[in-house]
């Protein structure tokens, strides 16, 4: 798929703000070329689209990105902070967020994410506690 026409933050905002949208990717995160959006996709969602073009505000960007891909998914043990849930979570500065990755820099990692937690275990320190996800049965 070409685009040929790049769309305006603005008129993106309007369709990324849908009640319905959840955030993702398709970028390819591997290969000698990687997607860029394949590393700053969240990170553009919130700075560029959360921050700077109203698409959501803060709670609505965790909603879209998490809440609402959790449930469509059936992940009913994660996408909350709730007693019993999967802790997943990344602390964000929404002062600073932005991706950086670019088609000459695809792996730039972005800015503003100050830390992740996979299953309760902090990542940016190597860790890699994720594993496959599956669909859950709803919590009592």
């Amino acid at each position: 798929m070409a685009v040929r026409d790049e769309r305006s933050v603005e008129n993106l905002a309007r369709l990324i703000g849908h009640p319905a949208y959840t955030g993702g990717s398709d970028g390819i995160f591997i290969s000698d070329a990687p997607h860029p959006r394949g590393w700053g996709t969240f990170a553009r969602l919130l700075g560029t689209y959360t921050r700077d073009g109203g698409a959501f505000d803060w709670a609505g960007a965790a909603r879209h990105l998490s809440a609402l891909p959790a449930a469509r998914f059936g992940l009913h043990d994660r996408g909350v902070i709730a007693p019993g849930r999967r802790a997943d979570l990344a602390l964000v500065d929404p002062a600073t967020v932005a991706d950086r990755a670019t088609y000459g820099a695809p792996t730039a990692l972005a800015v503003g994410i100050d830390d992740v937690v996979v299953g309760g275990v902090a990542v940016l320190t190597g860790a890699t506690p994720g594993a496959a996800a599956r669909p859950t049965a709803r919590p009592s």
